[in-house]
């Protein structure tokens, strides 16, 4: 059976070792220490699925005690949907996508949280916003966001820069229920 993009980065591994990397070059050694509860067996078998189907490339090799370490990084083209394989995955398997990319940014904030640093309340913006837009407004504010995360994605780790990791999720809700016409007055609501 052929796996479709959604698949390959849908199980919840894949997604923690796609968030890991995303923004980074580390090498197999490096990421498994950022992500200890992985078996070595099953993080190489995933970092190998994911090289194979191009989501993540090789950028560099050192020569360390007579073998040869890579170094990965995430092609982010690899990791975004299009329309097309959105609708290739189908419903349950873009909820079992965003389920394990969720997974992973909750991995992300417990590990954060367990390092008990200082600055939390500056460090972590946490908002949940609802927000009344048309297709067309809510597609313009979609780009508007594109482009401001597309400004600083590039920006290089250096000396006082910290990786972050910025997830945006907009869902369209339900409809409000209509409000059930009051009583005339003098009239008994039916039962």
């Amino acid at each position: 059976m052929r796996k479709t993009k959604a698949s390959l980065i849908t199980h919840p591994v894949r997604a923690r070792l796609i968030l890991t990397l995303m923004g980074r070059e580390l090498t197999t050694q490096q990421i498994a220490a950022l992500l200890p509860d992985i078996s070595r067996t099953s993080l190489y078998r995933h970092m190998r699925d994911l090289t194979e189907a191009g989501v993540f490339q090789v950028v560099g090799e050192t020569a360390v005690r007579g073998a040869v370490e890579k170094r990965y990084a995430v092609l982010r083209s690899a990791t975004t949907l299009t329309k097309e394989d959105i609708l290739e995955a189908g419903h349950d398997e873009f909820l079992r996508l965003v389920n394990g990319f969720l997974g992973g940014i909750t991995d992300v904030y417990q590990t954060y949280l367990a390092r008990r640093e200082e600055g939390l309340n500056e460090n972590i913006p946490l908002r949940v916003n609802s927000v009344n837009l048309t297709e067309e407004e809510f597609q313009q504010f979609r780009l508007q966001l594109t482009d401001l995360l597309s400004s600083v994605m590039a920006t290089p780790l250096t000396p006082g820069r910290r990786r972050r990791v910025i997830a945006l999720l907009g869902v369209p809700d339900q409809s409000d229920p209509p409000l059930e016409e009051s009583p005339r007055e003098g009239t008994v609501p039916p039962l």
